[in-house]
This record gives C-alpha cells, sequence and structure tokens, in this order.
C-alpha cells in the first residue's frame, strides 16, 4: 500500500477555520519543504472535513450549552490593581536567579492571589485562571516590548549546552546532556537478538522491537515529592517521541546484529525534556559504539499567539514559556531533514503558516546543537571490526 511504502507520516488535527490542533509526524529524514507540504496538504483536508461537520451539527438544531464556568473578569481587575506589578516583575524572575528560586517566588505569589480570590468570595480555580492569563499577558508584553525573554535571551538563541560523555564507566554507552537547566543521564544497554522487546499490540500483535528507548521523569526533577512507579502516559509519550526521532538513524540488522535500550532519566527540568533525551539518547548510543548513520538532535519551539496576525516565534523554550505561551513544538532530526515532531496547542489562532517559520528557526537551532564544538566534537568513532568493545565476550 501507499502507507506502508511512504517515508513520512503525518496525522494532523485542524479546525473548520484552518487553524492547526494537533500535529505528530515520523519520517526518514524528509526535508523541511516536505514537511510542510505534508502539513499544508492535511490542514486542508482536515478543514473540508471540519465544514462538514459543522454543516451536519447545525442541521440538528440543538442548543447545547458549553458547561464552562464564565471567565471571572472582574477578579482579574481585582488582581490586577492588587499585584500586577509583582506578575510583570515574576516573568523576569529567571534573570536574576535559578529555577528553584524562581518557582518559589511564583509559589508565594500563587499563595497572595489565592488568598485574595477566597476573600473576595472567588474559588482557587478561579484565582489559577486569572493568574495565568495576566502572567500569559505579561510575558508576551516582556517580549515583544524587549525583545528579550524571561531569561534574557533573544527570540532564536539556545541555551548553553554541557556534554559529559561516558560518566559511568561500567555502562555500555552513557552521557550527561545538560541545556540550560534542563538534563537527561541516558544510558545505551546492547544485547544479542534474542533481547528484543517483545510487544504485545492490538494493532501489531507479536512485535519484537531491536531498538527501543524508555523515559523516567521522577517528581525530583523539578524539586518535588511524589509517587514512583510504572510510567504513566505523558513519560510513555515522551519516551516514544524520542525513540521515533532516533530509530531511522539506526544501522541495519545486518550491519549491527544487537539490540539497543536507551533509557533517559531526567535529573533536572526546565524546558523540553523529550528533545533532551533526544540529543542524550543519541550520544550514548554512539558512546555504546553503534554505528549510527547520522547524528539526530532536537530542540522544543514555541509561540506567542497575543496578536494572532503577528505570532512571535521562540526557540528553545522554558518550562515557562510552555505554560504560558501559544503551543508546544518539538522537532527532531539531522542536517538532512525531520526524523519526528510533535505539537500541542494552547490556543486557538494557529496557523500553517506560523508552523512554518517555526520550523524554520527549528532547524537553525538543530544545526547549532549539531555543529562539531557542541555535540560532534564528542562523536565515538565506531569500532574497526563493527563489534562495541561493551558487546565483545571478555
Amino acid at each position: 500500500t501507499e502507507a506502508a511504502s511512504s517515508t513520512f507520516d503525518i496525522i494532523v488535527g485542524a479546525g473548520s477555520d484552518g487553524s492547526v490542533l494537533m500535529v505528530e509526524a515520523e519520517g526518514s529524514f524528509a526535508p523541511e519543504a516536505q514537511a510542510l507540504a505534508a502539513l499544508n496538504e492535511a490542514v486542508d483536508e482536515a478543514q473540508r472535513i471540519g465544514h462538514a461537520i459543522g454543516a451536519w451539527a447545525s442541521a440538528l438544531k440543538k442548543d447545547v450549552s458549553d458547561g464552562l464556568r464564565p471567565y471571572p473578569s472582574e477578579l482579574e481587575s481585582i488582581v490586577e490593581d492588587a499585584y500586577g506589578d509583582a506578575i510583570r516583575e515574576q516573568t523576569k524572575a529567571l534573570r536574576q536567579g535559578d529555577m528553584a528560586s524562581s518557582r518559589k517566588a511564583y509559589g508565594d505569589l500563587c499563595q497572595k492571589v489565592d488568598g485574595l480570590s477566597l476573600e473576595k468570595d472567588y474559588t482557587r480555580a478561579d484565582s489559577s485562571r486569572v493568574l495565568k492569563k495576566l502572567s500569559s499577558r505579561a510575558m508576551c508584553a516582556l517580549v515583544r516590548s524587549e525583545g528579550l525573554r524571561s531569561d534574557g535571551r533573544d527570540l532564536t538563541t539556545v541555551r548553553p549546552i554541557d556534554i559529559d560523555m561516558a560518566p559511568l564507566p561500567t555502562a555500555h554507552g552513557s552521557v550527561v546532556f545538560t541545556r540550560g537547566e534542563t538534563q537527561s543521564l541516558a544510558t545505551c544497554t546492547l544485547g544479542d537478538q534474542s533481547m528484543q522487546l517483545r510487544v504485545d499490540d492490538a494493532l501489531e500483535p507479536n512485535t519484537e522491537k531491536r531498538f527501543y528507548l524508555q523515559y523516567a521523569f521522577p517528581p525530583s526533577s523539578v524539586g518535588e515529592t511524589g509517587r514512583t512507579g510504572a510510567p504513566g502516559r505523558r513519560e510513555v509519550g515522551h519516551g516514544a517521541l524520542a525513540e521515533k526521532a532516533l530509530r531511522y538513524a539506526l544501522p541495519d540488522a545486518k550491519t549491527f546484529p544487537y539490540s539497543m535500550r536507551v533509557e533517559s532519566l531526567i535529573t533536572e527540568s526546565c524546558g523540553s525534556s523529550s528533545m533532551a533525551s533526544v540529543c542524550g539518547g543519541c550520544l550514548a548510543l554512539l558512546d555504546a559504539g553503534v554505528p549510527l548513520t547520522t547524528s539526530v538532535a532536537g530542540v522544543a519551539m514555541g509561540v506567542l499567539l497575543d496578536d494572532v496576525d503577528d505570532p512571535v516565534v521562540l526557540t528553545d523554550i522554558l518550562g515557562i514559556e510552555d505554560a504560558l505561551g501559544g503551543m508546544d513544538f518539538k522537532v527532531a532530526g539531522s542536517r538532512d531533514g525531520i526524523s519526528a515532531f510533535q505539537l500541542d496547542v494552547k490556543e486557538l489562532g494557529l496557523k500553517a503558516a506560523t508552523l512554518e517559520k517555526a520550523l524554520a528557526q527549528a532547524r537553525e537551532a538543530r544545526l547549532h546543537v549539531l555543529r562539531r564544538e557542541v555535540v560532534e566534537e564528542h562523536f565515538q568513532a565506531p569500532f574497526p571490526d563493527g563489534v562495541p568493545a561493551a558487546a565483545r565476550p571478555k
């Protein structure tokens, strides 16, 4: 079938007005132009289907309440008068301190706003909605007025990167990859073909995977305590995205007849930990002696949609820009093209043209990470006989 022989797979959710709501894609290092063409075609088809569904819904002629609690506009005015300056200062907190101190300051501000809201007979849910809206507005105003973000970077700068290769001497491959205040301890373990992961999936029963990536995000990575146990849907999803990004760079089974397991343990997070897992996973595989066909890196993009006609695209977003911005657009690939990307939308009004700009910025950021002075100076050349040291008999 065409689907089986295709080199790029994309799923798009879009509104009848052409706004993009979600995207999930993977492919064998598709050029940005090809990915964008597929995105535009999918949006057109989704828009056509959306119009048909809208016509069918109109024909039913049933009034249905949306059931949503109205936004507390009066409380917004009260909070703005009392804490507007503090909220605007909070958006710049990362310029003066680190993530931990910024989170503590924001927690203190939340308590004050909650207290004021309860005093005025509003709920904590109302307080949370108002604080988020005012914080988002303050962040947008800061970027548009200064051209600088919460941590002082401009719109396209990638956070500082630090790479510590082989920190675990007994592991087959390991690396600590740090970008800003996001850090992944990635390890690679090799095995023979009997060690492949057996997956009993309803769509693909009795599947065996020679490569798989597992992602762990303990509460301690964001300075919290909490339950640890089986991975939740967020951890499964982040791991699946990083796995998609890397698998197109793997050697074929004849060239490298080993099973490969990569684990990404997030030890610190303030930004996209899934894209840090892509970078760390690539380096861990290289450290284990896996002869990848190309190096892979990933970066998360954001957007400010306070003015839909003039969106601002942000490169390598922080946690606060993810929470208060309009999208989280994760893009991974090589120098040649994209191997995976995923889009989560936080606000309506995102157009395909904005994603075109985001893809262009993401490419520049990806190339920055892939340049020799950042990642490829740490490249570990495959062993001359094709057998990594960790897999050789003692």
